[in-house]
């Protein structure tokens, strides 16, 4: 049975706290992940869409919050925080950031190179399906509404999001979420919409927001590579 202690930080590093949602037609999703490490903590958050460039706010130094109870982070040009409002059910999400728009998704694994655009993120996740998963890792469905400010242009957005938990180990293996979450997927199985890649470090990220046997989702795959940066 899931333990509503696990929806605390648990202080087992590495540990990775994750979102990924999107419109139900695939024309528009993102995603936002904290994860902690001994002396560092790590960011990254996102949006892609129909006509848009890759938006990418990633930063890999960030101080780790004074409280060991707080997910809340700040550095140079980012604020962000995420907030547990009943265990399994209710979370909603902040930041304020700059990040990289990329008319080609590559330029993420060469530098970065794009246009210093805001992004910033008000939105609330709230439980539509049972946790999946258990002690040490585990996701749950639900859907997500509330604002997303790219630059000077506000999105109000209802769609669908996957929130995933993970400490003491982080998973590099493939995965999907849609409807439901499934392991060992392929990348060849994917029909792909957009393309979203994060550089880490020991490689990257290929993170696709695509179609699944006609379903849309976000995909994962981890691919250790000498571009990273």
């Amino acid at each position: 049975m899931a333990d509503p202690a696990w929806e605390r930080r648990q202080g087992e590093l590495p540990e990775l706290w994750g979102l990924d949602f999107w419109a139900e037609d695939g024309s528009l999703g993102g995603f936002v992940a904290l994860a902690f490490h001994p002396t560092t903590a790590w960011y990254w958050a996102a949006l892609v869409g129909d006509g848009r460039p890759y938006l990418l706010v990633r930063e890999l130094d960030v101080r780790p919050p004074r409280s060991s109870a707080s997910p809340e982070i700040r550095a140079e040009a980012l604020w962000a925080d995420m907030n547990c409002e009943t265990p399994f059910d209710h979370w909603s999400y902040g930041l304020e950031a700059f990040g990289v728009a990329m008319d080609d998704p590559a330029e993420a694994l060469r530098g970065e190179r794009g246009d210093r655009v805001g992004l910033g993120l008000d939105i609330e996740w709230e439980a539509s399906g049972p946790v999946d998963g258990g002690d040490g890792s585990y996701a749950q469905r639900g859907t997500v509404h509330g604002e997303i400010l790219v630059g000077r242009e506000t999105i109000a957005f209802d769609g669908v999001g996957w929130r995933r938990h993970e400490w003491g180990g982080l998973a590099d293996g493939s995965w999907w979420v849609g409807t439901d979450r499934r392991a060992g997927i392929e990348r060849d199985e994917v029909e792909m919409l957009f393309e979203a890649p994060v550089a880490v470090p020991g490689g990257y990220l290929d993170r696709r927001l695509g179609r699944l046997k006609g379903e849309v989702g976000w995909g994962q795959w981890f691919a250790p590579t000498s571009m990273s940066t």
